[in-house]
């Protein structure tokens, strides 16, 4: 079950743009913690779920609509620390970066953060896109919403909200609760 208190607020990491100095198991026990919370960036009324991960990429991440990848480099990183902002391997299990950060916003190494498990989010779209509302959605090398349908094998991170050919740009992703690979691309 989801909790309902955030422990930081949307749009903020844990260290607040780096007033408190985070280390590798600073705030481990919110690593991989789900956070229901409502829809403010979009206004659908609706809930969404937050994950909560930790910044182990070794280096700040500057904020934008781009998926991240989860590290696997130790036990119980997988879900609860990105390794790689953006993704850079297609088809990948990721997570959007949750579209309350400013673009550019500075995440500080070991730093906590959101990013959507659940919900609508906005992603930037590869250059080359054409989706139809409701086609599955994976991950390019870039960390971007793939513009081809995804593929067998890949993960759906979720599914397209409008139809389009345009490339370049956010488009909202309705993303999908879990972390399995694959999925039924026939739903």
């Amino acid at each position: 079950m989801a909790e309902k208190t955030l422990p930081f607020p949307r749009g903020l990491s844990y260290s607040d743009g780096g007033l408190v100095t985070m280390g590798d198991a600073t705030a481990s026990h919110l690593e991989g913690k789900i956070y229901e919370v409502d829809d403010t960036v979009h206004g659908s009324g609706r809930k969404i779920l937050l994950r909560c991960v930790k910044n182990d990429t070794g280096s700040a991440i500057t904020a934008a609509n781009k998926f991240c990848e989860f590290s696997t480099t130790s036990a119980r990183d997988f879900g609860g620390r990105v390794g790689t902002f953006p993704a850079d391997t297609a088809g990948a299990v990721v997570k959007p970066l949750d579209d309350a950060y400013a673009a550019g916003y500075s995440i500080p190494a070991n730093d906590m953060f959101y990013v959507v498990e659940d919900g609508l989010c906005d992603v930037l779209a590869e250059a080359t896109y054409n989706l139809t509302a409701g086609d599955p959605v994976a991950t390019d090398a870039a960390g971007l919403v793939n513009g081809a349908q995804a593929a067998a094998g890949e993960y759906i991170v979720g599914r397209i909200d409008v139809s389009g050919t345009t490339g370049s740009v956010n488009v909202l992703v309705h993303v999908a609760a879990g972390l399995a690979v694959g999925g039924d691309l026939s739903a």
